[in-house]
């Protein structure tokens, strides 16, 4: 009896520049913007922020299908922040300063 397992989750991960994504203000206050062509109709993108630490402090999904996603980073303190997005079967992540 032998047991395979496969760590293939399906999501393929895409650099940034890949999809042409930009991200402003850098840093940023209140809000970030993260924008990109390829988000345009997209129902559903998953939004994870992760502090310098690897914690995970803030998800969301953005269902708008626009080219710009709004991410909140009021009440979280000043330092580097890591967005996770997973969009149609791709994955990304950029950095952001706050």
């Amino acid at each position: 009896f032998k047991l395979y397992f496969s760590t293939k989750s399906g999501v393929e991960d895409i650099s940034s520049e890949e999809l042409n994504i930009t991200v402003y203000p850098l840093p940023a206050c209140d809000n970030v913007y993260i924008e990109s062509p390829e988000f345009t109709g997209v129902s559903s993108i998953l939004i994870e922020l992760y502090n310098s630490s690897g914690s995970k402090v803030s998800t969301f999904t953005e269902t708008d299908g626009d080219a710009q996603i709004d991410v909140p980073l009021s009440g979280l303190p000043k330092g580097v922040y890591f967005a996770r997005l997973v969009f149609n079967n791709m994955m990304t992540t950029v950095k952001i300063l706050k």
